[in-house]
């Protein structure tokens, strides 16, 4: 019996990306910077807000320190300026940035819908920064100094109070968030730092015959 080779051929059209099955999956971002100010009481500035209230001393930022999730070195800056604590956001975020796509960026992204490529830029951009109990201080503290340099760097800036206390800032590179708001009630900044394997270090430094201890 002679024997025959059996080609089968497949035609049909290029599959589209409708065809595409999705699984829907939350993915939390892997990284965040993380900041304190520190702040010394300055009895000498005594100005009055209204006809009946009067300050009769105020809370001056003296020093951040920063610090990220992908680089082990925080940097404490001992400035007031409110550019020198955004440029060094920018300078870690740019590297979380790049880390986060490097990990989570398809390779055929191009290949995605417009609207849908868009999304996943945004997530892979807009970097967490959080703060201990810094709605009721650390944003308060330096919104004054703070606020007006992040709305000329940014094109959006939304902004959630509760009382006087500051829920959330978002702007399309950043998303400033109070830890606490998500820790259970009575939950100390030692228990939240134990709860991650990390322990607590304070750091003394003295500035302009000023003594102040950051934690």
């Amino acid at each position: 019996m002679q024997g025959y080779n059996l080609v089968v051929v497949w035609e049909c059209k290029a599959p589209g990306y409708k065809d595409i099955t999705h699984e829907q999956k939350i993915v939390i971002y892997p990284h965040a910077i993380v900041y304190d100010f520190e702040a010394y009481l300055d009895k000498a500035k005594r100005y009055s807000a209204t006809k009946d209230l009067t300050f009769e001393n105020v809370h001056v930022p003296i020093s951040v320190s920063v610090g990220d999730t992908l680089n082990q070195q925080p940097t404490h800056l001992c400035e007031r300026d409110p550019e020198k604590f955004m440029n060094e956001l920018q300078s870690r975020a740019s590297q979380l940035r790049a880390a986060v796509k490097t990990q989570y960026l398809p390779v055929d992204v191009e290949m995605l819908p417009k609207k849908q490529q868009q999304k996943i830029q945004d997530w892979c951009t807009q970097v967490p920064v959080l703060g201990f109990k810094s709605g009721k201080y650390d944003l308060n503290l330096i919104k004054q100094y703070f606020v007006q340099k992040l709305a000329d760097t940014c094109t959006k800036v939304k902004v959630a109070t509760q009382g006087s206390k500051t829920m959330f800032i978002i702007t399309p590179e950043f998303n400033f968030l109070d830890v606490i708001n998500y820790l259970g009630p009575g939950t100390s900044y030692d228990k939240w730092v134990k709860a991650y394997g990390c322990k607590r270090q304070s750091h003394g430094f003295r500035m302009s015959g000023l003594t102040a201890q950051t934690n």
